[in-house]
């Protein structure tokens, strides 16, 4: 009867801890572009806790954007390929023999921008995978949107800094003719 227990409550507690574990989010945030530029839009992990490889489709507007390049973020120090031969489609995968842990930045995706609109950054078929025991994790996903205008991102007056230099160094040399007169 003991070990019957004892069988029963390992396996409640062991049920109760898996039910507990906090599914890891791939998310790409929302973003603005510019029509004739390049956008680089990141793919970021949250929650990842021992994350040795993950596999995602991710789904854009090839008649807004093109892709350019696909490259690993900063917190994958791993490897990663994708296949972007078919338009609209990104396929991904990555892997860190070490383990993926927190939340950063994964992979960095840089699309020229052909056109104006918007286009929904969509995460598809996300899956990932323990590093020790290469079990299936939990996955939830949060899409992007990215926003393209024509116009120019606003800038800061040029020659800001040079004005203010050259009004600083107009009233040194008043004060320097003021004192001199004395």
């Amino acid at each position: 009867m003991r070990k019957t227990m004892l069988v029963f409550l390992m396996l409640v507690s062991s049920l109760v801890l898996m039910t507990s574990a906090q599914a890891l989010t791939l998310r790409i945030p929302d973003t603005t572009g510019y029509v004739g530029k390049t956008v680089t839009i990141p793919v970021e992990i949250e929650n990842a806790s021992n994350v040795g490889s993950v596999e995602l489709v991710v789904l854009y507007n090839d008649s807004i954007l093109s892709v350019k390049k696909v490259e690993k973020g900063s917190l994958l120090k791993g490897l990663i390929t994708s296949n972007t031969s078919e338009p609209g489609i990104i396929a991904i995968n990555l892997v860190d023999s070490n383990g993926i842990n927190g939340d950063g930045e994964i992979i960095k995706i840089t699309f020229d921008i052909l056109a104006e609109g918007n286009t929904p950054l969509i995460i598809q078929n996300a899956k990932a995978y323990d590093v020790n025991t290469y079990t299936d994790l939990p996955v939830d996903t949060t899409n992007g949107l990215l926003t393209i205008s024509t116009g120019a991102p606003s800038s800061q007056t040029p020659g800001f800094e040079v004005i203010t230099f050259l009004s600083a160094l107009i009233i040194l040399i008043a004060i320097l003719l003021i004192y001199n007169r004395k």
